[in-house]
């Protein structure tokens, strides 16, 4: 018994002397080596940035923060927290991977998930009374003790028919979605909470002005606070008017109320005019002072292009072209124009009262003119071309101006350009061309001209002579090409018989 146990011993210690047992030693220690190493990069590609570790593949970069968000959050100087409210395995993917990409690209940016199910303390805490009415995957900007809420089906995603929406939603279980417009809200969000004060645009009402209340939302996302103001109860213009917004009026102002007026420009006011067609002396005072301090007059009659690289449709939807600016300059680089439906050519005069700059915007070609139509002209049975004695152009439809005061103006000569469908034409630059306008006279932070990413995709618009160049092509020139080669065919065969 005891030589077979000195006998296994023996083999045992052989067994362990040998080179097997090296060999998977060996292999035990390069395999812990190699996990090791595996979970040590797995913590340090963790701990990179999102931008890093995911790629945006996307067509339209809906994960890529633009320029203007990543000046912004570069040049941040206090904290400011963003949380996305979901319930858990709720969230929005693409707000998600989006938010992720604010908190990378700022130490002073925090991202927070919160639950409402699992914490509605701290969502009341958050967001006050607001709270019971937010929508899952809304979010909350915070900076000390300032919030804005943004809505997850307003101010992340829109939709441009709500009628339809709720029509396809509640019957159909499907939504309309028309654009992702998460980056905008949110940078527009964080430069709401970390500005010190909000610019004033009033808006002036009491004289049949055009209802554009369906832009404060938009004006308010490049944060300023917007207000409607009757001159005739208040008697002045307040003292914090950043910018007096003047919609296209259709009575004229009293002269108690252009007093009030002409004493804020010469304080160094700031006004926003657009107009639409008007007859006779219907805004003799309002136009009167226009031209007075900045000498700016507006042609009677309505602007058409005899340029097919100059309107689309119909001759009297301009695509003027758009001169150098600090208003026009960030839509000349993108490669944008503006539409005008309706628009009147303005007239400058050569020399300019003491002390005004003044500088066209929106110009029309040399093949333009301008029309009035009799008492006995059926405006239907126009025929687009020039009768005796209309004015020829160029024509100027937009202006900017200053005066060594301080005051500045702008005057747009066509209020129809902000209707959503002509917006639509021009692919959001009508929109911009306001909003550049409004931040610019408002002495405001760069206006945000960071583009929502349509769902749709955008409106191709053409001139119309590209137009006729694509029929041409399409209708006249490729349907000949199998012709022309059927042609070469049959020949050839015929010389070879």
């Amino acid at each position: 018994m005891k030589e077979r146990l000195k006998q296994a011993l023996s083999r045992i210690r052989d067994a362990l002397r040998g080179t097997g047992l090296r060999r998977g030693s060996y292999s035990l220690a390069v395999s812990l080596g190699i996990l090791a190493l595996l979970v040590l990069l797995n913590l340090i590609i963790g701990a990179l940035p999102t931008n890093v570790t995911r790629l945006d593949t996307t067509p339209d970069r809906r994960f890529t923060l633009t320029q203007e968000t990543r000046e912004i959050l570069q040049g941040l100087q206090r904290e400011v927290t963003l949380v996305l409210v979901a319930e858990a395995g709720t969230e929005d993917a693409d707000l998600s991977g989006l938010l992720d990409r604010y908190e990378d690209e700022s130490g002073y940016i925090h991202v927070r998930h919160l639950d409402p199910v699992a914490s509605p303390a701290a969502l009341r805490q958050y967001a006050g009374e607001e709270a019971e009415e937010l929508e899952s995957n809304s979010v909350l900007v915070l900076a000390g003790d300032t919030l804005r809420v943004l809505n997850y089906r307003y101010d992340i995603y829109t939709y441009s028919d709500y009628a339809s929406y709720y029509q396809n939603y509640y019957y159909y279980g499907t939504e309309l979605l028309d654009a992702f417009v998460a980056e905008r809200s949110i940078t527009s969000a964080i430069r709401y909470v970390t500005a010190p004060a909000l610019p004033a645009a009033y808006v002036l009402t009491g004289h049949g002005e055009q209802d554009i209340s369906a832009l404060y939302g938009e004006i308010s996302l490049e944060n300023i606070r917007v207000e409607d103001l009757d001159l005739r109860t208040a008697g002045e213009v307040p003292a914090d008017c950043a910018v007096l917004l003047v919609p296209a009026p259709q009575r004229d102002l009293s002269e108690a109320e252009c007093a009030a007026l002409r004493a804020y420009l010469e304080a160094g006011g700031r006004v926003l005019l657009l107009t639409q067609y008007a007859e006779g002396e219907a805004l003799s005072r309002l136009l009167g002072l226009m031209e007075e301090l900045w000498g700016v007059t507006v042609m009677e009659g309505t602007v058409f292009e005899g340029s097919g690289d100059h309107y689309v449709y119909y001759p009297f939807y301009l695509y003027p072209d758009l001169e150098s600016h600090a208003i026009t300059d960030a839509l000349l680089k993108g490669g944008y124009r503006v539409v005008l439906p309706d628009a009147q050519g303005l007239t400058l005069k050569e020399e300019p009262p003491e002390g005004a700059e003044l500088t066209t915007l929106l110009t029309t070609s040399e093949e333009a003119f301008s029309h009035v139509f009799g008492p006995e002209e059926d405006p239907d049975a126009f025929d687009f071309r020039p009768s005796q004695g209309d004015p020829a152009g160029p024509f100027a439809l937009a202006v900017a101006g200053e005066r060594t005061d301080g005051s500045r103006m702008v005057w747009l000569s066509d209020v129809y350009f902000l209707d959503s469908m002509v917006g639509e034409m021009s692919a959001g630059a009508n929109m911009d061309l306001f909003l550049n306008a409004l931040g610019w006279l408002a002495d405001n932070e760069g206006p945000l001209s960071i583009r929502e990413i349509s769902a749709n995709g955008d409106a191709l618009t053409m001139t119309q002579s590209r137009k006729t160049a694509m029929t041409v092509l399409f209708v006249g020139v490729l349907p000949l090409i199998p012709v022309a080669a059927g042609i070469v065919v049959v020949t050839r065969r015929r010389r070879r018989t």
